[in-house]
């Protein structure tokens, strides 16, 4: 729904809608199990929902739809990757555009002041 909202093509265009549903969507993925006080990159149901990831790390970078954070936005890209990258490895090979998108979108230098940490707490989970 947040894509619908969030596509002026589809003549219902709504920033405040577009954010409601990709946060509902989020919390309802994390919030099992999942403490807010972990980085999102520690929540491996992500991995399973790698389109949302990519819509809120989109949604949450500069010239987003939602406010502007910079360090959920490069954690749910990561996540993103991770989970496109799984299923490319089992032969979904449907999503490759798509892993290309968050590859192009995490060289971005926007990320560059948290890369480095986000970059290490994945090191670490593996």
């Amino acid at each position: 729904m947040g894509d619908i909202y969030s596509n002026p093509r589809w003549g219902v265009e709504d920033k405040e809608l577009t954010n409601y549903y990709f946060e509902a969507a989020g919390h309802l993925i994390m919030d099992e199990g999942f403490n807010a006080y972990n980085p999102i990159v520690t929540c491996d149901k992500l991995l399973d929902y790698p389109s949302l990831c990519l819509a809120l790390g989109r949604e949450k970078s500069v010239g987003g739809s939602m406010p502007t954070d910079i360090d959920a936005a490069y954690q749910f890209l990561k996540m993103a990757e991770r989970g496109y990258q799984r299923n490319l490895a089992n032969g979904q090979t449907m999503y490759q555009k798509a892993f290309e998108a968050v590859e192009k979108m995490l060289a971005d230098n926007q990320y560059d002041p948290v890369r480095e940490e986000v970059d290490a707490l994945l090191e670490e989970s593996d």
